[in-house]
C-alpha cells in the first residue's frame, strides 16, 4: 500500500508540482490550500508525512505545527517544512517547533523526494 503524503500551500502551483513529482514516485497524494482545511482533514483521515508551506493566509504553517503536535493522533507525524523562508532564524523556529525537516523553495524535486523517503523510513 502506498504511503499518504499530505501537503499543504497557498500557492497551487507549488502543490501542483509536488502533486506530480511525488505521484511519480508511487507516493498517495493529497493536497490542501490551506492550514485550517488540513487540520480538519487530519481529524478524519490518517496520512503518513505531511508537507507544510509556513507563509500561508489565515493560519499559517508554524501554527498549523503547533497544532498538529498538539494533536493526540498527530503529534508524531512527520512534518517538512517546504517554504522560501531560509533564515537561521526560519530553521531553529522549526527545530524549536518540532518539524522533522526543512525544504526551501525553490527545490529540486530529486532532493523533495529523497527526504521524504528519509523521514517515511525512520
Amino acid at each position: 500500500m502506498s504511503k499518504k503524503i499530505l501537503v499543504i500551500d497557498d500557492d497551487e502551483d507549488v502543490r501542483n508540482l509536488i502533486y506530480t513529482t511525488l505521484s511519480s514516485e508511487g507516493y498517495d497524494v493529497i493536497t490542501m490550500p490551506s492550514g485550517k482545511d488540513a487540520l480538519q482533514f487530519l481529524m478524519d483521515y490518517q496520512v503518513d508525512c505531511v508537507l507544510l508551506d509556513v507563509m500561508m493566509p489565515e493560519v499559517d504553517g508554524w501554527e498549523t505545527l503547533k497544532m498538529i503536535r498538539a494533536g493526540e493522533n498527530t503529534k508524531n507525524l512527520p512534518v517538512i517544512m517546504v517554504t522560501v523562508k531560509d533564515s537561521r532564524v526560519d530553521k531553529l523556529t522549526a527545530i524549536k517547533e518540532k518539524a522533522t525537516d526543512y525544504i526551501t523553495k525553490p527545490f529540486d524535486p530529486d532532493e523533495l523526494v529523497a527526504k521524504v523517503r528519509e523521514v517515511l523510513n525512520k
